[in-house]
């Protein structure tokens, strides 16, 4: 039996569309990144987008938290577009967001 909303990979695995519930983020200090969290039906999928990819798409963004997670804000919606296809390539449930995926 098929479900329409569960696509399948090349290796044959089912694929639930990856969904943003909740627009929870947080700042890593340590690893100076933002983290937040997607759902594939019942798995969470965890990601990470560092404070230089976001400085790179926010210009005037400084180092601090506030800035970061102001740069992140704006630009959620690529973000989400961004992980979602990142996800779709490795179906793993903690991804990092490089540059060159943007």
């Amino acid at each position: 039996m098929t479900f329409p909303w569960i696509r399948e990979r090349a290796n044959q695995r089912a694929v639930f569309p990856l969904n943003f519930p909740n627009h929870n983020r947080s700042f890593d200090p340590s690893q100076r990144c933002v983290l937040f969290w997607g759902h594939a039906a019942t798995i969470e999928v965890t990601f990470q987008v560092g404070g230089d990819v976001l400085q790179g798409m926010s210009p005037g963004a400084t180092d601090d938290e506030a800035s970061i997670l102001g740069a992140f804000d704006s630009h959620r919606s690529v973000i989400e577009t961004t992980a979602r296809s990142v996800y779709d390539k490795c179906g793993k449930t903690f991804c990092r967001l490089y540059p060159a995926d943007f």
